[in-house]
């Protein structure tokens, strides 16, 4: 007892053999889609998770707490965890685990009912378990829903609201009123070929043009004014201009 053994189906004949448990009976091997892991239920209370490749026990599987017997097992749509339902009689509980890690995750519990079987659906996130009484359980999670998502002006309210109509909301319109409005609408010209131009950003007019100051030229002292004043008789300086009687501001225009 203990031992997995591998047959080839063309030829019916053996191909390897290994002994998984210490002399335990084998209660149920269950192998993922993908045919890469394999799962044996043994009667020692534990769950080996074994290649099928080398036939190796790389992990197992056990409820520490209770030390219970398992009466199915199986992998998740991916492979990526492990489900074990509990052998008791008077408990519905569902064990999950991480196959890599093998850390308990989850336990489902259900009614006070022995399980029968269980299986985990082949896409979604969903696990089907069938009690001794004939009752079928689905697990499944809780999704919250979101009707805004599908109406944006939908509202949620956390609590019911009185509301309050208006005068001709729920008014009865003849089909021929409802039909003249559509026609009203449907004649309507949109014009998208002209196009109206802003004055404000336009340049062709140079009436609206401002005048900006330069820096202002610093004016000599006066003494060097009278100065030039005394040498020139034309009362012009060396360099042939006017003396400058005060500060001038130069203007460009732009």
């Amino acid at each position: 007892r203990g031992f997995v053994h591998v047959f080839e189906t063309a030829t019916r004949q053996e191909v390897k053999s290994a002994l998984v448990t210490h002399g335990q009976a084998i209660k149920q091997m269950q192998l993922s889609r993908d045919g890469r892991h394999l799962l044996v239920n043994c009667s020692d209370r534990i769950i080996r998770f074994v290649n099928p490749d080398t036939l190796t026990v790389q992990r197992e599987f056990q409820d520490c707490v209770n030390r219970s017997q398992w009466k199915k097992c199986g992998f998740s749509r991916d492979g990526e965890f492990v489900i074990g339902g509990s052998a008791q009689k008077a408990e519905h509980n569902v064990f999950i685990w991480n196959r890599e890690t093998g850390a308990l995750a989850k336990i489902l519990e259900g009614p006070k009912e022995g399980i029968v079987d269980l299986a985990w659906h082949p896409i979604r996130p969903i696990i089907v378990s069938c009690s001794t009484t004939g009752s079928i359980y689905i697990w499944a999670k809780n999704y919250t829903e979101n009707w805004s998502a599908f109406a944006p002006d939908f509202k949620e309210l956390e609590e019911n609201e009185e509301y309050v109509e208006r005068e001709d909301e729920f008014d009865i319109q003849p089909s021929e009123e409802k039909a003249k409005k559509q026609e009203r609408q449907e004649e309507e010209e949109v014009d998208i070929e002209t196009v109206t131009r802003r004055g404000y950003w336009s340049s062709d007019s140079e009436s609206d043009l401002f005048y900006l100051p330069v820096v202002p030229e610093r004016d000599m002292p006066p003494q060097a004014d009278q100065s030039d004043d005394r040498s020139s008789p034309t009362g012009l300086s060396d360099r042939g201009e006017e003396p400058r009687k005060g500060r001038k501001v130069k203007q460009q225009r732009i």
